[in-house]
C-alpha cells in the first residue's frame, strides 16, 4: 500500500465527478482551476486518511478536518461542501480493491467521525 497520488488517482476522479455533479454551480464559480484545487484537495484528504490509518489514530484526520474547514470557510466555502466531498469519498472507497477490510472500515470511520464533528446533530 501506498500514499502516492497514482494509487488514489481512480478514487479522486471519482470523487470529482461526484462533487462537481451534485454543485456544478462550483464549475461556473472556480473553472477549471478549480477542478485542479479539487483534486489536490483530495489527494491530501486520502494522504491523512493513510496517515491516520498507519498509526491507527483517527483524531489525525479529524483535526485535519476540522483545520481545513476553518480555511475553507475563511475562503467563501460552505461546511457542506467539504462534508458532501467525505462522503463521495465514502462512497467510492470500493475504488480501492486491493486495500484490506479493516483498513477501509477504518477509513470510513475517520470519514464519519470527521462529518460528525463538522456538522454536529446531522450524522
Amino acid at each position: 500500500m501506498t500514499d502516492g497520488t497514482r494509487y488514489y488517482e481512480h478514487l479522486v476522479a471519482e470523487v470529482i465527478s461526484k462533487i462537481y455533479a451534485n454543485a456544478p454551480e462550483l464549475a461556473d464559480r472556480y473553472g477549471e482551476q478549480g477542478i485542479m484545487k479539487c483534486r489536490e484537495d483530495n489527494l491530501h484528504h486520502m494522504k491523512h486518511l493513510h496517515t491516520a490509518s498507519a498509526l491507527r489514530n483517527p483524531n489525525l484526520f479529524i483535526d485535519y478536518a476540522v483545520w481545513l474547514n476553518g480555511i475553507l470557510v475563511i475562503h467563501g466555502m460552505q461546511t457542506r461542501h467539504l462534508t458532501d466531498n467525505f462522503r463521495y469519498i465514502s462512497e467510492s472507497l470500493y475504488l480501492l480493491e486491493d486495500l484490506d477490510e479493516p483498513t477501509l472500515d477504518f477509513y470510513r470511520y475517520c470519514l464519519i467521525a470527521a462529518i460528525a464533528q463538522l456538522e454536529p446533530g446531522i450524522e
